[in-house]
Order: C-alpha cells, then structure tokens, then sequence
C-alpha cells in the first residue's frame, strides 16, 4: 500500500513540474514575440469653428431672436404646467423637507420661485396643501387643486 501512495505522489509531482515548466516557456516566447507598438499623435484641430458648429450657433441664434421677440420664453411641457388665472407656472419639483416643503415654481419670465405651505404665489393665490402627488392652491376662497399623477387600476 505504501508503494502505491509513494507511486502516485511522484506521479503528482511530475505532472505539477512539467506543468509549470510549459507555462514558463510559454511566457518567454509570448514575451520575445511583442513588438511594441506606438500610437499616432493626434491631428491637430483648426481654429475655424466646424461647418456643423456654425450651423448649430446660427440655429441658436435665431431661437434666441425669437424668444426675445416673443417676450417670453416658451413653456415646452404643457404636463408640468400650473395655470392660476391668467397666470401660468412650470412645477420642477416638490422636496419634503422635514421642517418644511416645498414646491420649485418657475413663472414665464423665468424667475423660479420656493413656494412653502401658506406662501402667496401670485395676487390672491396663496398655497394651502403640499403632498407628494398633489398641491393645493386658494384664490378668493376657491381650492384649485393640480394632482401631479394618479393611479389607474
């Protein structure tokens, strides 16, 4: 028995050295057949704007025009709007601060506005709830209520 175990153990060792000596051959040969390769530099850019660049300012240009012949800046998303009267307001947010939230309004001329509970929005609006999925408005007694989602079954 003993014979055996000694036999296989020597067997193992065998196999374990002809292994690690194959890998370091493999190592050498990998490493004498790199060659080393060097990267181009890159092409130096003019000065000149790009032709798409210079399309892109004139478009940038023209709907700026038309913003300011406009007056106002448009409203894209008709969804986030708040219409109060004859005002209108795009909602960006309502933060559940711990002391107190609040709602991020912003009016057409781009002003943002930090509306807490019981702050006046505008001439008689004044904001009486504030809650995750919908806020509250009062003008002149009247509760005019925006629900920002509702669950359909």
């Amino acid at each position: 028995m003993k014979y055996i175990a000694t036999l296989l153990s020597l067997f193992t060792l065998f196999y374990i050295t002809q292994d690690i000596v194959n890998d370091n051959d493999n190592e050498n040969t990998a490493q004498s057949s790199d060659t080393i390769k060097t990267a181009d530099a890159p092409k130096k850019l003019s000065a000149e704007p790009l032709e798409l660049e210079l399309k892109w300012q004139a478009f940038k240009r023209e709907r700026m025009a038309k913003q300011n012949k406009d007056g106002d800046t448009q409203i894209a998303d008709s969804k986030k709007q708040i219409k109060i009267g004859s005002q209108t307001f795009i909602l960006y947010g309502i933060f559940e601060h711990p002391s107190q939230p609040f709602a991020l309004l912003k009016n057409k001329s781009g002003e943002m506005l930090k509306v807490a509970k019981g702050d006046e929005l505008a001439d008689n609006v004044t904001l009486v709830s504030l809650y995750s999925n919908k806020i509250a408005f009062n003008r002149n007694g009247e509760v005019i209520e925006f629900k920002l989602f509702e669950r359909k079954k």
